[in-house]
This record gives C-alpha cells, sequence and structure tokens, in this order.
C-alpha cells in the first residue's frame, strides 16, 4: 500500500476508534465499546509511529537526514510533554480527551496524505533532489499498482 496511505488508513482508525470512545465513555453500559476502541486506536497508532520513523529516514535527502530525523524525534517528544494536559481534560469532561486524540489524529491523517511516497523511490542523495522528490506523482496513486505496472512497462 506504501507508507503515505498506510498512515492515512491507520491515522483514520485511530481517529474512528477515538470519537468511538468519546460516545462510548457518555454512557456507562457501552464501557465494553470504550474498552475495545482504545486497543485499536492503540494498535493504529503503533503501526503509524513505526511507519512515520521510517517515512522520516526516507524523506529527507542524505545530507540532511540524521538532523531531519533527529528534528522529527524532537517534535514527538515535544508533543509528548501534553499527554499529562490531555488526561486533565478529563476533569472536565469525559469525552474531551478521546476527541483530543481525534483531533491529532486528523491532523495527522490530512498533513500525511500530503507528503510524497517513499516505497521503491530512490532516495534523495541531495537537497536540490529532495526539492523535486515526488512532484510529478498523483495525489491518488497507489505506489504497488504504479510499480507494478512500470516493471510491465520495462520488460
Amino acid at each position: 500500500m506504501g507508507r503515505r496511505w498506510t498512515q492515512v488508513v491507520f491515522f483514520m482508525l485511530c481517529l474512528v476508534s477515538c470519537i468511538l470512545s468519546a460516545i462510548g465513555s457518555l454512557h456507562s453500559h457501552l464501557h465494553m465499546l470504550v474498552i475495545i476502541s482504545i486497543i485499536v486506536a492503540k494498535f493504529a497508532v503503533t503501526l503509524t509511529f513505526l511507519v512515520i520513523y521510517m517515512q522520516a529516514a526516507e524523506i529527507f535527502p542524505t545530507q540532511l537526514r540524521t538532523t531531519g530525523s533527529g528534528f522529527a524525534s524532537t517534535v514527538g517528544c515535544g508533543v509528548s510533554i501534553m499527554a499529562p494536559y490531555m488526561i486533565y481534560l478529563g476533569k472536565f469532561n469525559v469525552s474531551l480527551p478521546y476527541l483530543f486524540l481525534a483531533a491529532m489524529s486528523l491532523i495527522g491523517m490530512i498533513s500525511t496524505a500530503f507528503l510524497p511516497e517513499t516505497l521503491d523511490q530512490s532516495l534523495p542523495e541531495t537537497i536540490e533532489e529532495a526539492v523535486q522528490f515526488g512532484q510529478g506523482e498523483k495525489f491518488w496513486s497507489f505506489r504497488p499498482y504504479s510499480y507494478k505496472k512500470e516493471k510491465k512497462e520495462e520488460k
């Protein structure tokens, strides 16, 4: 499926799970929905996290790869500082932490959708190549399909 759409799908799964958790948290008889939704959201976030680190290492040119990956990691750690405050939102309304996580998933999903696909691509070596990286790519491209098509055309 490619790195970009894998992230989008799992961010969307997390978004839906968080919304279901927010709805379930308002009704005491839906506690199993909340538990299952939280487990699914954690699964989706974990997979997204793994793909993000892989793509962060591939998207930056060789000259900036360690700096770019380090910056992405620092931003991720910086955002995680909000975790205690997110839990504190539950004192105002029990569904607010889930809605906050849903909003973060939506932001991640939208921002990831516009990254260039890195699956089966030659990685950029210079800053100039990085600027051109993904320029001719269609937004709705499905990389495994187009990759197989390119291989057939080469033969």
